[in-house]
C-alpha cells in the first residue's frame, strides 16, 4: 500500500506544469503587435539663409514583439548665400544611427526614436565691409541630435508619422513609414 501511495504520488508531481515539461512548450510568447512591419525612416534637411534641401533614409523593422531595428545612413548638405552684407557658407554630414521602441500607453501605441545623429558641419561667415567681403568665422561644429522623437503607430502604418524641429541648425523633418509584414 505504501508503494502503490508513493506511486501515486510521483505521477501526480511530474503531471503538474513545471515539473518535467518545459514551459515553452506552447510555442514563443505571444507579440504585444498584431503585425511586424517594415518601413523607412526619412530624414529631410532644409534652412532658407544658406539655402539647402537634402533628404536620406534609412530602413526600419519592428518585430511582433516591438522590438525596433534600424539601419544606419548618411546625408550631405552644402549652402553659400549673402544678402549683399553678410555670407555664409555650411558644408556637412550627418551620420543618422537611431534606436527606439515600442510603447502603449493606455492603448495610445507610439514608438519613442531617438535619433541618435552626429552633424559634422564646417561653416564660414563673412561680412561685407563695403569694398570686400572679409571673413568673420571659420569653425568646425559637431553636434548630436538626441532629442527624442515620437511616431504615432497608426499614422506611421497609413499615411506616415511626421516629427518637425526647427532650430538654428534648419528645418528637420523625420517621417516614419511603416508596412504590416504579410507573413503570418
Amino acid at each position: 500500500m505504501k508503494m502503490v501511495c508513493i506511486c501515486i504520488f510521483v505521477a501526480v508531481l511530474l503531471a503538474m506544469p513545471g515539473c518535467g515539461s518545459s514551459n515553452n512548450a506552447t510555442g514563443p510568447e505571444p507579440g504585444v503587435l498584431d503585425n511586424s512591419y517594415t518601413g523607412t525612416l526619412h530624414l529631410n534637411f532644409s534652412n532658407v539663409f544658406p539655402e539647402f534641401d537634402e533628404s536620406s533614409s534609412v530602413s526600419v523593422e519592428v518585430d511582433k514583439q516591438g522590438n525596433m531595428t534600424f539601419g544606419t545612413g548618411t546625408l550631405n548638405y552644402s549652402g553659400e548665400d549673402d544678402n549683399g552684407e553678410m555670407k555664409i557658407k555650411r558644408t556637412g554630414t550627418l551620420t543618422i544611427a537611431p534606436n527606439g521602441e515600442y510603447i502603449n500607453e493606455a492603448g495610445n501605441e507610439h514608438f519613442a526614436v531617438n535619433e541618435n545623429t552626429i552633424v559634422n558641419e564646417h561653416m564660414q561667415t563673412w561680412y561685407w565691409d563695403g569694398s570686400a567681403w572679409q571673413l568673420y568665422m571659420d569653425e568646425n561644429i559637431t553636434v548630436t541630435w538626441n532629442g527624442g522623437l515620437i511616431f504615432d503607430l497608426d499614422d506611421a502604418a497609413t499615411t506616415g508619422s511626421v516629427c518637425e524641429v526647427t532650430n538654428s541648425q534648419g528645418s528637420i523633418i523625420w517621417t516614419l513609414t511603416l508596412s504590416p509584414d504579410l507573413v503570418p
